[in-house]
């Protein structure tokens, strides 16, 4: 029988169905509570209150311990009721949602998923600088998972994570590693003037700058294409 943990504040409990949590800097990525529909509220409404938004944490705890915020965040919050007449309540990260291009981002799936979650891809893709193609999405969730010796070193972070749901954390604004692992280990090459990925460059010389004294030679690795140009 799965065990719940109690999320408290003042004298509302309620069960932490799931939760998934990148360190006090950044707070819950995702909150999912269940209980009596005036105890979830309460504890949502401290965890939304200008206070959290400000330092962070208002009171909440779950095992005497803290519950923190993301700062100046306005999280998305799903709200529904289980037939037995308990409210669940939702708290995501906007990060698990909206994409930037070359920011990172967070990936909520459930706990027996197999191979990269169904967003994975197409939000890579456009954080971004470098071309990728939809047919190396299992592997790039698999390189980017091994990369780096230590947990933080990883391209694609696994977080703390609680119930039916496994969060992760995906370091797209890193596009010198992602590009290394497109250029080394898939074997095509991006071109330095277009970014194309293509199996060929080509080595190309321009003296750039006036005068002798400031003339320099700027080499650039293109492809066919952009010599041909």
């Amino acid at each position: 029988m799965t065990q719940f943990q109690t999320i408290k504040f003042k004298g509302f409990e309620a069960q932490v169905v799931a939760r998934v949590t990148d360190g006090c800097d950044t707070g819950i990525v995702y909150l999912e509570m269940a209980g009596s529909e005036s105890a979830v509220k309460a504890i949502w409404a401290a965890l939304s209150s200008a206070e959290a938004k400000r330092s962070g944490t208002n009171g909440v705890g779950i095992n005497a311990n803290s519950v923190w915020v993301q700062k100046h965040t306005k999280y998305i919050t799903l709200k529904s009721v289980l037939p037995n007449g308990q409210t669940v309540i939702g708290m995501l990260n906007p990060q698990a949602t909206v994409t930037q291009r070359g920011g990172q981002f967070y990936l909520v799936a459930l706990r027996n998923h197999e191979g990269p979650p169904p967003a994975f891809f197409s939000r890579l893709a456009i954080s971004l600088a470098v071309p990728v193609k939809v047919e190396w999405a299992s592997w790039l969730w698999k390189k980017g998972l091994e990369h780096g010796e230590y947990e933080y070193q990883k391209l694609i972070q696994t977080l703390t994570s609680d119930g039916h749901v496994v969060g992760y954390k995906v370091k797209a604004s890193d596009t010198d590693a992602w590009l290394k692992l497109v250029q080394e280990s898939i074997g095509f090459k991006v071109c330095e003037r277009c970014n194309e990925v293509v199996k060929e460059l080509i080595e190309h010389k321009t003296i750039i700058g006036r005068g002798m004294s400031y003339q320099r030679e700027k080499v650039e690795m293109i492809c066919q294409e952009c010599s041909d140009g």
